[in-house]
């Protein structure tokens, strides 16, 4: 289990680059639902219909550079849309207090920033792959102190600095999508990338349901604001789940999408946007 964690939080870190190489874009398309499903099913993580949705969406991208063009329009263009910062979600700013913690986290493991690459110490695709880190080197020494305490740093880290905001990350993309139309790849990433995070709440299926589960059926809502009746997917449904658990308003949800937007998320605010990596220097 402990490997598997490690290769899920490794693929979704990947997923959040930006995916300007051909090949790399390809292998998104083409690969990561599958990838992620078989991870899924390892884990016993119930997000059958969120990766189904996954893969429709990757499917219907029937050109590479419309999976980039969705990427920028969402997380690079100014202005910036949504931030794969969490310190923005975090402190309200880029720089915060927090960033300043992660920094430490990966000093205290021999990290730095790779000299090819570039970016905050708080983007998403590079605190998951620090937990992605910290997880393999636990399946490494498997059944050891040493593997427990690596694991508990790793859902610790998970907890201060990807459960907070993770869940909201979702809905944020997932607004943008609509009012944009834009491709749905990344809103589906982002609503598993809170599944990945959140293990074990409200996610974990018991190995007995996992044949022969029954169709979830969507959820039937008025809508809050125009009182329209609309239907809320299972991957909608699954992100309220998980900010009901932590106490968060989840009024906002209760919208169809034509009444969700970005009015609900705050201003955007236009700041530079770079490429990330870290690396091993033990």
């Amino acid at each position: 289990m402990t490997q598997a964690l490690a290769e899920l939080h490794l693929l979704l870190s990947r997923a959040f680059l930006p995916p300007m190489d051909p090949a790399f874009a390809a292998a998104l398309r083409h690969d990561l639902a599958d990838d992620l499903d078989a991870l899924a099913r390892e884990l016993l993580f119930e997000c059958d219909d969120p990766i189904r949705e996954l893969r429709a969406s990757l499917e219907a991208v029937t050109d590479d550079t419309h999976l980039l063009q969705a990427y920028s329009a969402l997380f690079l263009q100014p202005p910036i849309r949504v931030y794969l910062n969490a310190s923005v979600h975090l402190d309200g700013s880029l720089l915060g207090p927090s960033s300043k913690l992660m920094e430490e986290a990966y000093h205290r493991h021999g990290l730095s920033p790779s000299a090819e690459l570039c970016d905050l110490s708080d983007h998403l695709s590079r605190l998951l792959e620090f937990v992605a880190l910290l997880f393999a080197r636990a399946a490494e020494c498997d059944g050891t102190e040493e593997a427990a305490a690596l694991s508990a740093e790793a859902r610790e880290f998970s907890a201060a600095f990807l459960r907070p905001w993770l869940p909201g990350f979702a809905v944020e993309v997932r607004s943008v999508c609509e009012e944009l139309n834009l491709p749905k790849p990344y809103q589906h990433l982002a609503e598993l990338a809170a599944i990945a995070v959140w293990e074990g709440d409200a996610w974990r299926r018991a190995a007995a349901d996992v044949r022969d589960r029954p169709e979830h059926a969507p959820r039937q809502a008025n809508c809050g604001k125009c009182g329209q009746p609309f239907a809320e997917d299972a991957a909608l449904a699954a992100v309220r789940r998980i900010m009901e658990k932590r106490g968060l308003d989840v009024s906002h949800l209760d919208r169809c999408p034509n009444c969700r937007g970005l009015s609900d998320n705050g201003s955007t605010v236009t700041l530079p946007a770079r490429h990330l990596g870290i690396e091993d220097v033990r």
